[in-house]
C-alpha cells in the first residue's frame, strides 16, 4: 500500500513531520514503513500491509503530516486549496472523490510599543 498526498501549490511539507498513527486498529508501524517527499508529493509507503480479518471493522489507515502556508501572493484570506490524496495497491490506484479543502486564514497582529525618555 502506498498513499500519496499531493500538497497544493502554496503549502510546503514540514520535513520529518509525517508519521504513522494506525493501520486497521494497530498502532505499530508495519515493517518497511517509509515516508518520502519530492516537490509537492508526500508518499507513505507501507511495504506489505495485511488487513487482518478480525480487525473489529477498523478498515482505516491513518497517517499525519504538517504543512506550512507559504507567504506567496496567491495565499490570502479566504483562498481554498484542494488537497488530493491517492492510495495505490497491487489492484490499482484510487483517489478521494471529495479531497479535503484547506481555507487560508491570516493572523491579526497588533503591536503595542512604549518607551521612556529620560532627559
Amino acid at each position: 500500500l502506498t498513499l500519496t498526498d499531493v500538497l497544493p501549490t502554496g503549502l510546503q511539507y514540514v520535513a520529518g513531520s509525517a508519521s504513522f498513527v494506525s493501520a486497521f486498529g494497530d498502532t505499530t508501524a508495519p515493517p518497511g514503513f517509509a515516508v518520502s517527499a519530492i516537490g509537492q508529493a508526500v508518499r507513505f509507503d507501507f511495504g506489505t500491509l495485511v488487513n487482518p480479518p478480525l480487525a473489529g471493522g477498523d478498515d482505516r489507515v491513518i497517517v499525519t503530516l504538517q504543512a506550512v502556508v507559504r507567504d506567496v501572493g496567491a495565499n490570502f484570506l479566504g483562498v481554498s486549496l484542494t488537497n488530493p490524496v491517492s492510495a495505490t495497491t497491487n489492484l490499482g490506484t484510487v483517489s478521494d472523490p471529495t479531497p479535503p479543502v484547506v481555507t487560508i486564514i491570516e493572523p491579526r497582529l497588533q503591536i503595542d510599543k512604549t518607551a521612556e525618555v529620560n532627559l
